[in-house]
């Protein structure tokens, strides 16, 4: 008895060493949490994955705080995903100078060091640190340009109309916003991407020469056009081939997701050959125009993909609305957005160049940013526009939802047993209880 109980103890110890050699030598880590909340998202993995040098994270902490270890906890993540993360704690009282040199302004802010960039991180969450990442990966900067005095949406306005709420997420992943009226100024050299947001008055003929002239050089531009705008920029769609067919789009598939308005286009069809191949989040595009495209110089790929229900609208959205065969409107499927790409020659080197032309405007603006995978679809296009082809598939965190969402009938119901049924329930125990202590 003696002899099992000691070779049982000898294999229990042998089993414990064991473990702990291979926790040493391995690295193992699995999340059984709900929604996998202490690991990173793949949107997070994914960039890690793409970043080849080391990563530093200098954090500003008091030794004394318990600040040190929660954000030593968090960062540790970040070690499964990357082969070379760097974690170094700062006390700043100890190190003043270092402190001002690096213009350190809260404790626990922690600064980000890749390839000799550095960004400082304020706020400890996923979200934050993927933005720094994301800025500090970018090769060179990145100046998305927009053109101003016609009647377009701002990059900086808080209207529904304007795009202010996307360019403050821009911003966010590094790319520097400004605005120009080409009737004052040239088309910076540095201009990342010229964005062209639904002008509403014609442009002079100086500024359509100075725009076909940049298009020519090799410019980058993204065209946003609304429904019923007259053809302001018919030598751009000539260049590029394109038309614009008459009338809105128009879904009748929008009624059985609750919509009411059947101008909203519901896209959920990509194409599988251009660089929205892997995006699959539904995208909503109030009002928009269809574009057909003919065989140019230009390689021109369909974006954006209406459903087989929807049609070209020329008549009044009004009542009960139907397809017209024996009018101008056009049947879906329709493409509301296209891409085109070419190759240039300067200085005998290949330059790649690339447009993107969408029949919506609407779907980026402050009103409508936050509709299902809009956002998301706006950081692809200029990602692909700054031949950031590594940062396409990096999308926008999103929060974990952790709230209940119960319908009338079934708040009826949950009110009805806890302000009604147990109540009752306790209130005949404690009856029943009582009865019997008077009956003893």
């Amino acid at each position: 008895m003696n002899i099992h109980r000691i070779i049982f103890n000898l294999l229990l110890v042998t089993c414990l060493i064991l473990t702990v050699l291979i926790g040493q030598r391995f690295n193992f880590f699995q999340d059984w949490t709900e929604n996998s909340r202490n690991s990173l998202s793949d949107s997070t993995q994914k960039l890690l994955a793409t970043m080849q040098h080391p990563i530093k994270f200098s954090v500003f902490a008091n030794q004394s705080t318990m600040l040190r270890e929660t954000i030593r906890n968090h960062l540790n993540k970040y070690h499964l995903y990357h082969d070379n993360i760097q974690i170094e704690f700062i006390n700043p009282d100890l190190e003043p100078q270092k402190v001002r040199s690096m213009n350190i302004k809260n404790q626990g802010e922690i600064v980000l060091t890749y390839q000799k960039q550095q960004r400082h991180i304020t706020q400890l969450t996923e979200q934050a640190i993927l933005n720094a990442l994301q800025q500090v990966s970018k090769q060179g900067q990145q100046w998305v340009v927009f053109m101003k005095g016609h009647g377009e949406r701002k990059p900086f306005g808080k209207a529904n109309f304007d795009f202010g709420d996307f360019s403050r997420k821009l911003k966010q992943k590094g790319f520097n916003i400004s605005q120009i009226n080409l009737a004052e100024n040239t088309i910076p050299e540095n201009t990342g991407v010229l964005v062209i947001a639904t002008p509403k008055t014609h442009l002079l003929d100086n500024e359509i020469v100075q725009l076909l002239t940049f298009v020519k050089q090799g410019g980058k531009i993204l065209w946003f056009r609304d429904p019923g705008e007259s053809d302001r920029l018919q030598p751009l769609a000539k260049s590029l081939n394109i038309k614009f067919l008459a009338g809105m789009v128009v879904d009748a598939m929008s009624y059985k997701i609750g919509l009411e308005n059947p101008s909203f286009a519901i896209i959920t069809r990509y194409q599988k050959d251009n660089f929205l191949k892997s995006f699959t989040e539904t995208t909503l595009f109030p009002q928009a125009t269809a574009i057909e495209a003919s065989k140019s110089t230009w390689q021109a790929k369909p974006l954006l993909i209406t459903q087989k229900r929807s049609w070209t609208e020329t008549g009044a959205i009004k009542d009960k609305i139907r397809f017209d065969e024996n009018t101008l409107e056009v049947a879906g499927p329709l493409n509301i957005g296209y891409s085109f790409e070419r190759q240039l020659t300067n200085n005998k080197l290949p330059r790649q160049q690339r447009i993107i032309v969408i029949g919506d405007g609407d779907f980026l603006s402050n009103r409508y940013l936050g509709n299902a995978g809009n956002l998301n679809l706006g950081f692809h296009l200029f990602h692909w526009l700054t031949e950031e082809d590594h940062l396409i598939q990096i999308s926008e965190i999103k929060a974990i939802d952790t709230q209940m969402l119960l319908s009338e009938k079934q708040l009826t119901i949950l009110s009805a047993i806890f302000l009604l049924a147990l109540p009752l329930l306790l209130w005949s125990l404690g009856l029943i209880i009582w009865l019997k202590r008077r009956s003893s």
